[in-house]
């Protein structure tokens, strides 16, 4: 069974981003598509983040990494389109658009 084109969201997540994050939220759900397996949401403007957070901008969100490595990510969006930051903290990503 094919998971391509499967978003899924932890309970609570809400919130939208902004047009040119919902560029790179593509990009990742894409990366990990062609990986076959689904992207899991797991906060966008929701949940406890420092003061200044780029989540409360809706310039970033976090995801399950899955075992993948930030680094494979990070090329993942570089080859698309420049100034993404993507850090591998706990058992996420967070991944942010540099404005």
């Amino acid at each position: 069974m094919s998971i391509k084109g499967a978003i899924w969201l932890k309970q609570g997540v809400c919130g939208d981003l902004q047009s040119c994050c919902r560029r790179g939220f593509k990009r990742v759900a894409e990366f990990f598509w062609e990986r076959d397996v689904p992207l899991y949401v797991t906060s966008i403007r929701d949940g406890n983040h420092h003061a200044g957070s780029c989540h409360y901008l809706g310039l970033a969100f976090d995801c399950q990494h899955l075992g993948f490595e930030a680094i494979h990510l990070q090329q993942w969006l570089d080859h698309f389109e420049p100034n993404w930051l993507v850090i591998k903290e706990g058992n996420h990503f967070h991944i942010q658009k540099e404005v």
